[in-house]
């Protein structure tokens, strides 16, 4: 499973972009993010859960 980091630091070039940010692409950017932590998440759990449910059922078998 690869870590995703939180925060991280970027440094622009100043000259490069424009003095006011697109906000649409930083909620675009945030949503992303979020979208993405939240299907690994998801996988982490799908995996626990399935994990869990075949020990019950090996279990009920003895």
């Amino acid at each position: 499973m690869k870590l995703v980091p939180f925060a991280t630091r970027v440094r622009m070039d100043v000259k490069a972009f424009p003095s006011r940010p697109s906000v649409p692409l930083l909620i675009g950017n945030s949503q992303r993010r979020n979208s993405i932590l939240f299907m690994t998440a998801m996988k982490y759990i799908n995996r626990t859960v399935a994990a869990d449910a075949t020990l019950k059922l090996r279990f009920l078998w003895f």
